[in-house]
């Protein structure tokens, strides 16, 4: 057994010889080792260029939810009367440098005119698309 792994020893000794033996690297050495790494950070850099842009994506998303949401909340917290019925359209908001367009909807729910249905739209740009979401709520009288 101790002269398989001195055989085993020598011909790694021997491998590792030949390797470090040379004086220096050559060109096509070089060019090769620096071509293996191009083709490996290429697919790392679209990976990273991919994910900040599905990061902003979702920046974008998350500001037309919390828009849409703060929306939401002031006609709640509005009596019933108070609140007219048709499409009100105001000016666009700004957060972020992202502009953000949105329509609010009121109308009656049922027959009874007890309820209101309130639809928020809101519209934004997302790498030249146009995106909306729409949240809605009801309002009852009390």
């Amino acid at each position: 057994m101790d002269g398989k792994i001195k055989g085993i020893r020598k011909g790694v000794e021997k491998s590792f010889k030949l390797f470090f033996d040379k004086k220096g690297f050559t060109m096509v050495e070089v060019m090769l080792v620096l071509m293996i790494i191009l083709l490996a950070i290429i697919p790392l850099m679209n990976i990273f260029i991919q994910s900040k842009k599905d990061a902003a994506a979702a920046l974008q998303r998350t500001q037309a939810v919390f828009l849409a949401q703060s929306i939401l909340e002031e006609y709640k917290a509005k009596d019933f009367d108070d609140i007219a019925t048709g499409i009100s359209d105001p000016e666009p908001i700004k957060i972020e440098n992202h502009s953000y367009d949105y329509r609010v909807k009121v109308e009656y729910y049922n027959e009874n005119k007890n309820l209101k249905q309130i639809n928020v739209i809101v519209e934004y740009e997302e790498f030249g698309r146009t995106k909306s979401l729409e949240l809605t709520t009801l309002k009852s009288k009390r």
